[in-house]
């Protein structure tokens, strides 16, 4: 009820980069073509340093509540800007981008990776 979705951002080549308050977290959500069976995911800033998401910042389709039901369809990625602000830069410009990218895995062994990157707006 509290959540704002972000209707602005960038593109960087074919990565996508949405302008966000970290208030103290936002959520990107991620989906397929057909569900997957489980997501990883994990945070990189401009100096190359990377973060690995712990399983409680993933939340699987149907088991949040944000968003309309195409949302909802879809696994949520929490990022949470005072836990990654302890292992992680974020500066202003380009180091004000930080890059998440979500490994998504089917019951078949396939495998999809996704990166889409956040830019923290003061």
């Amino acid at each position: 009820g509290d959540m704002v979705i972000s209707r602005r951002g960038t593109r960087e080549g074919t990565t996508s980069i949405a302008a966000v308050k970290l208030q103290p977290r936002a959520a990107l959500t991620f989906t397929a073509a057909s569900p997957f069976e489980s997501l990883a995911a994990t945070v990189r800033d401009c100096r190359g340093d990377s973060v690995e998401l712990p399983d409680d910042a993933i939340v699987p389709a149907q088991q949040h509540r944000v968003g309309d039901s195409a949302a909802q369809a879809s696994w949520l990625v929490w990022i949470d800007g005072e836990r990654l602000d302890r292992e992680l830069k974020l500066g202003k410009g380009d180091c004000a981008v930080w890059m998440v990218e979500a490994r998504a895995r089917w019951s078949d062994g396939a495998s999809f990776s996704l990166t889409a990157g956040i830019e923290v707006e003061g």
